[in-house]
């Protein structure tokens, strides 16, 4: 398939109110499922210890975003977005994975987003493929010391991750200078467990790359999945609500 464009967002609810806001970021899905044909993926996830959601969005091209962005002058999505922000404590990060338009952009300023534009490097696309029920997606935020060699450890990995079955997506990012992102999606959490030990024998000297990272999963890993994502302080999303149509 194409290369999707996508979009990370993480906010804070109000102390109290998750439960509250989660039925309302339902109605906002179920009206974009209706309503926005070149989403691709809008899915909520939320973790009930910190309080947060994440929403994870895909589109066919960076000009369905820009149709995306019409349902917002609609009274209803006015009324279904508004409801649900008022529980919003704020927004913790948005990461737009490419290129957006000049639109976008100033709709971004506009809702006061401070988006963070991410850019891509070559990777593995393969989210027509079938995903069972512990389908697991994760996002890496990681502080580089000297990036030109984090890219040579990406593109190593990359090479493994095209021939891996059961790896749906997996992609770096470049934030700034120091900074990249990893997003990776696997049909089920055996694929996840499967390609751990590929991964490893390709990471070479990551570790003293790394100076910081966070590792959070979206979905419901098994025991087994969990306790190996344990061991780099994985931090954990359930998925309430969504869809998906990659085809």
């Amino acid at each position: 398939m194409n290369d999707p464009f996508r979009i990370y967002m993480k906010v804070k609810v109000k102390e109290g109110q998750l439960d509250n806001f989660l039925p309302r970021a339902v109605n906002v899905i179920e009206y974009l499922k209706k309503s926005a044909p070149e989403m691709l993926q809008f899915e909520v996830f939320a973790n009930h210890e910190t309080n947060e959601v994440v929403w994870l969005e895909s589109f066919k091209q960076v000009s369905s975003y820009d149709l995306h962005l019409a349902n917002f002058a609609n009274p209803e999505m006015q009324d279904l977005t508004g409801k649900a922000m008022q529980l919003q404590e704020s927004i913790e990060s948005i990461y737009v994975m490419g290129e957006p338009s000049e639109t976008a952009k100033a709709a971004f300023k506009q809702f006061g987003m401070d988006a963070k534009i991410l850019s891509p490097w070559p990777g593995t696309i393969r989210l027509a493929e079938s995903r069972e029920e512990d389908n697991i997606q994760s996002l890496v935020t990681m502080q580089i010391s000297d990036m030109a060699a984090y890219r040579k450890i990406s593109e190593q990995v990359e090479s493994a991750a095209e021939t891996q079955s059961g790896v749906l997506f997996h992609r770096s990012y470049q934030m700034n200078d120091n900074e990249a992102v990893a997003f990776e999606e696997y049909s089920s959490s055996a694929s996840l467990l499967e390609w751990m030990p590929v991964a490893l024998e390709n990471l070479g000297d990551f570790t003293s790359l790394v100076q910081g990272m966070t590792y959070e999963v979206f979905g419901t890993p098994s025991q087994a999945c969990k306790t190996a994502l344990d061991g780099w302080g994985a931090k954990y999303y359930k998925r309430h609500a969504g869809f998906v149509r990659f085809e």
